[in-house]
Parts: structure tokens; C-alpha cells; sequence
């Protein structure tokens, strides 16, 4: 489309000179042949485009760069600093994405021209519902005079007086017509529409847009692609008679794969079951029961009483009604052969002393404390910053430098290992990077086979030596094994503190004394 519009364009110039050689001639033409016309819709051209997920920090708002120079759109150089499409696995709910769109204005443009692109975000996803995009934060020329940036190597030309702005009142969601964000995930807000203006416009400039939108989930289970889009371009101010049209074309950037997208801040799901250390407290009062005080008045009683000549008879017609639990079995076996003067000595200075001494001692040692291991997936370590400054490591390290080994094209750093998609090497790369951070900081504690930072390495190593395809899956899964066990600490680098209770020992039974005479 652009090209015929260049080929009206050449036509003029022909009827240019067509002009002249008739004015050479002698023959006397109308000046509108010789004069172009002014510049109109067809001056501008479009290239609406994504920011590399890995160039700036999703969770603040607007977004800032990882690095000096990191976020811009440049020579539009495809995986460095821009993408065609994202993926959902990339990004987290609430994370700020961030888009370009450059803006072209032809050479052989005349005056100074102002111009409006109309956009229509997905406020929801197609495939089953649950994300889209929630609002748009932060409007402006790409550059250092934007929030979070060092600089836009994609600006040419430009005098200093172009200004990009939202246009007021533009915002809105569709069909309801009403800004956001109260009706996000509603049937009132299927879609996200603004409008965003760029003055000041001469022949030759490129200015960079950039938008900063609010990505948001409101539903489980969502799947499909989410689409952000160029609708509409047209001339407000400086071009032809009213309002020219620009030819905007195919420009859509789609996110992939919205089944992907991971949770913010994982939450250890495996914790509530700690009930560790409160058993050894409650039994020890109770097991006294048999104390000596209740012992001598039971057997002895009716033993002395009775003369020595018809004891054999008495004792044994109500001896079993006074102690039914715990001496019947032993008193009638062994009274008879004892003088009467000596019983009531011996029996209950012994019995209570042997029985309440090792009883407590052996539930609470039976109650084992749980011990459980802690990990944060790749895609929280890629998509928060802020807890990688108590690993010692940074996310601009080179990945190759630490693993030791020469794996992947330019050396990449452990964050952008971090994003990379796909099975084989790069998902064995992908965690292992995460179980390199997990292991190294403070606050997690991941399985044993990979708590320590030179046995991640060197399984990593290991696997990709051999380059046997079994090796590596079967590494991977070491590796996503613990990274994907819930993480102890959350988006800020604060520790996630374990559920505290206080069970109740339903099932401690406390032990009945059974004393051996």
C-alpha cells in the first residue's frame, strides 16, 4: 500500500516535468500541475512493535530499563531490543509491557504536520477469558525524557519541539465507553481503546512512540492470545483540507500462549502441615495418678486385721473389689507367704517409682519436624529483580562464564537465559539458572541434590558434556523438581514467613501405668 502510494507520488513528479518542458515550449499550464500538493496521510508510515521482555523491569510502573540503554526501540534490532510477538510465559499478572511504535515521516514532506494513532488493546483474551490489558500507564516520547530510560537511538531528525501525548478523554474501554479499570473482565470491557498524538512533524523525522500498559488476569485457566493494534492513523493539523487518512496496514503484536502465563508470587503450598514442636508439653501431669498415697490403703487394709489362722480364707472374697485395674493378678499369689507385720511396708515404697519416669519421653520424639525445601521458577527469577541482590549475582552475569562452558551464541546473560523458551539445552539452561539463584540465596532452601551452587553447576555441566538428549530432560527436571516447589520469597526480596498454629494434640495419647511389682 505504501508503494502505490510512492508510485502517485512519482506521477507528480513526472507531471512536474512534464509541466516544465510544456512551459519551455511556450505553452502555459495551471500552476497546480507544477506545485505538489501539500502533505497529507500518506507522508507516515507505521512500525508498531513490542519491547524485548528481557530490556526493562516489568514490575514497576512506568517500566525502567535493566540496564543503561537497554529499553528502546534503536534500529529496531528483533530480540535485543524489540520482538514481533510476545509470550505469555514472559510475563506475570500486573506487569507493565511496554510497546514502540515508530513513526516515519517521508523526506519529500512538506510543512510541519500533527498526527493521531488510534489503538484498540485486548481488555480480554480470546480462548478461555481471564487476562487482557487492564489500562495504559504512561504515554511519551521514547528517550531520555521518559520515565526509566538513558536514551532512544530510534529519534531522528528531531528539533526538540515534538510532543507525544495521550489524547484526553480518549481512554476507554468498549462497549461501556467508560475509562478504566472497574470494569476490567467484564462483558463491558472487551476492548481498550485510546488515542495518542505526535506534533511537530517535519520531513525526515523519526520519533518513537512508547506506551507502558498495564497487564492484568481476573480469571484462572485462561488460554488463547491477547492482541495490542494500530486501528487508525490520520493528519490532524499542517496536512491537506480536513482530516487525511494514514495507511496503517497489518499492525497487531500478538501474546502467545496465554496458558503460560505464570503467577506473580508463588506461595509454598506445602507448609501447613508443620504441627512439630508442641507435643512434648501436655502428658506429664497426669501420669502421677498412681502416686504412693492410694497404694498402701488398699492391699493392707484387710490383710492385718484377720488372725493368721483365717487369712487364707477372707482375703480372697474382697480383695477384687477394691483395685480392679491393677492389682488383683499380683496380691492373691503372694500375701499368704507373707507375715502380716511386713506387707504394708514394702508394697508402696516401690511401686510408685518405677512406672512415671520414662512414659512422657517416648511421643514427642515419635512427632518427627517436617523439613521442607523451597525453590522460585525461572520465571519469577526473569520477571523480579529485586530479590537477585542477596544471591551474588546480577542479571547482566554471563551465563557462560559461570557454567564454565561455551553453549549458546555472544555469551548471554543469566537473565536472558532465563527467557528462553523451548526444551533441550535451553530448558535445561532456563532452570538451571533459577537453581543457581535459589541456591545462593539466603532465604531458600532448595531440595539437596541442588542446594548448593557448585552442584547445580556441575550437573549442568555434566548434562550438557554428554549431550545425550535423556541427560538433560532428566537434569532438567532436577532442576525444575525444586525450583518449582513454592518460593520463600516474594516479588520484593522479603521472606514469605511459614503459617504459625498452635494444634491441639488430638491424637497424643497419654500412656496408662501398668507398674510391675
Amino acid at each position: 500500500m505504501f508503494a502505490f502510494l510512492r508510485r502517485d507520488r512519482g506521477r507528480t513528479r513526472v507531471g512536474i516535468l512534464l509541466g516544465l518542458v510544456l512551459v519551455a515550449l511556450g505553452i502555459i499550464v495551471p500552476t497546480t500541475l507544477l506545485i505538489p500538493a501539500e502533505a497529507d496521510g500518506g507522508d507516515f508510515s507505521f512500525d508498531f512493535i513490542a519491547a524485548e521482555d528481557d530490556s526493562y523491569n516489568h514490575l514497576t510502573e512506568p517500566a525502567t530499563e535493566t540496564s543503561p540503554g537497554s529499553l528502546q526501540y534503536d534500529a529496531r534490532q528483533i530480540n535485543t531490543f524489540v520482538v514481533e510477538q510476545l509470550e505469555a510465559e514472559d510475563f506475570a499478572c500486573d506487569d507493565t509491557i511496554v510497546f514502540f511504535t515508530e513513526v516515519t515521516t517521508d523526506t519529500d514532506a512538506v510543512g510541519t504536520q500533527t498526527i493521531r494513532i488510534n489503538y484498540v488493546f485486548d481488555a480480554i483474551n480470546n480462548g478461555q477469558q481471564g487476562v487482557g490489558y487492564r489500562d495504559i500507564i504512561f504515554v511519551g516520547l521514547s528517550g531520555s525524557t521518559s520515565p526509566g530510560q538513558t536514551q532512544e537511538s530510534g529519534n531522528l531528525n528531531l528539533e526538540g519541539n515534538e510532543t507525544v501525548t495521550l489524547v484526553p478523554g480518549s481512554l476507554r474501554y468498549e462497549p461501556s465507553g467508560n475509562p478504566p479499570d472497574a470494569e476490567f473482565g467484564t462483558a463491558d470491557a472487551d476492548l481498550l481503546l485510546f488515542s495518542v498524538d505526535v506534533t511537530n512533524l517535519d520531513a525526515g523525522d523519526v520519533a518513537i512512540v512508547r506506551i507502558d500498559a498495564d497487564f492484568g488476569c481476573f480469571a484462572s485457566g485462561a488460554t488463547g492470545n491477547l492482541h495490542a493494534a494500530i486501528a487508525s492513523g490520520e493528519v490532524i493539523a499542517g496536512g491537506g483540507t480536513g482530516k487525511q487518512t494514514i495507511s496503517v496496514g497489518q499492525q497487531d503484536v500478538p501474546m502467545l500462549h496465554i496458558g503460560e502465563v505464570p503467577t506473580a508470587t508463588p506461595s509454598p503450598t506445602n507448609t501447613p502441615t508443620n504441627t512439630p514442636t508442641n507435643t512434648p508439653t501436655n502428658t506429664p501431669t497426669n501420669t502421677p495418678t498412681n502416686t504412693p498415697t492410694n497404694t498402701p490403703t488398699n492391699t493392707p487394709t484387710n490383710t492385718p486385721t484377720n488372725t493368721p489362722t483365717n487369712t487364707p480364707t477372707n482375703t480372697p472374697t474382697n480383695t477384687p473389689t477394691n483395685t480392679p485395674t491393677n492389682t488383683p493378678t499380683d496380691t492373691p499369689t503372694n500375701t499368704p507367704t507373707n507375715t502380716p507385720t511386713n506387707t504394708p511396708t514394702n508394697t508402696p515404697t516401690n511401686t510408685p517409682t518405677n512406672t512415671p519416669t520414662n512414659t512422657p519421653t517416648d511421643t514427642p520424639t515419635a512427632t518427627p519436624t517436617p523439613q521442607f525445601f523451597f525453590g522460585c521458577t525461572p520465571g519469577f527469577w526473569k520477571n523480579n529483580l529485586a530479590p537477585w541482590g542477596e544471591t551474588g549475582y546480577a542479571p547482566s552475569d554471563k551465563f557462560e562464564t559461570i557454567f564454565g562452558r561455551d553453549a549458546f551464541t555472544g555469551n548471554p546473560s543469566l537473565l536472558k537465559v532465563l527467557g528462553f523458551g523451548g526444551g533441550g539445552l535451553n530448558a535445561l539452561s532456563r532452570h538451571a539458572v533459577a537453581a543457581l539463584l535459589n541456591a545462593a540465596h539466603p532465604d531458600i532452601d532448595p531440595d539437596p541434590a541442588v542446594d548448593t551452587t557448585a552442584e547445580v553447576i556441575a550437573l549442568w555441566q555434566a548434562a550438557f558434556d554428554s549431550g545425550d538428549p535423556a541427560l538433560i530432560e532428566s537434569t532438567k527436571n532436577i532442576f525444575a523438581n525444586s525450583n518449582e516447589n513454592g518460593c520463600s520469597v516474594d516479588a520484593h526480596g522479603n521472606v514469605i514467613p511459614l503459617p504459625t498454629s498452635t494444634p491441639t494434640p488430638t491424637n497424643t495419647t497419654v500412656p496408662t501405668a501398668t507398674p510391675t511389682p
